[in-house]
């Protein structure tokens, strides 16, 4: 039982091995190295200029199907129930932070010339 075991595995082990060294020796089309210079040279399709391109009867459209108007939103306002101190428990007054401009002051990184250029 092990002779057949092993020729077994030495018949697979064999075979994986010729179909992996056949597999390295494929020539594949487009595998070749080229140089980057190679690949630039491009043909470019000619331009062609149709009627519709130049013709002013098709651009001059003063009222077209594909228009989209749109209606400018109102504007938000700050309702009363938004800002009612029994329906959301909170005064307003004590909430809003007002910054003290007086502490802002102008410090070196904002002024040198180093950091902005």
């Amino acid at each position: 039982m092990k002779t057949r075991i092993d020729k077994f595995s030495r018949i697979v082990f064999t075979t994986l091995f010729v179909v992996l060294l056949s597999a390295a020796n494929i020539n594949v089309a487009g595998a070749e190295i080229s140089a980057a210079g190679e690949l630039e040279r491009v043909a470019e399709i000619r331009l062609v200029l149709e009627d519709w391109m130049v013709n002013d009867k098709y651009w001059e459209v003063k009222n077209s199907a594909g228009t989209v108007r749109i209606e400018a939103e109102p504007l938000f306002e700050i309702e009363d129930w938004m800002i009612n101190e029994s329906k959301w428990g909170f005064d307003l007054r004590k909430n809003i932070i007002v910054p003290d401009e007086k502490n802002l002051k102008v410090e070196d990184w904002m002024i040198n010339n180093n950091l902005w250029n």
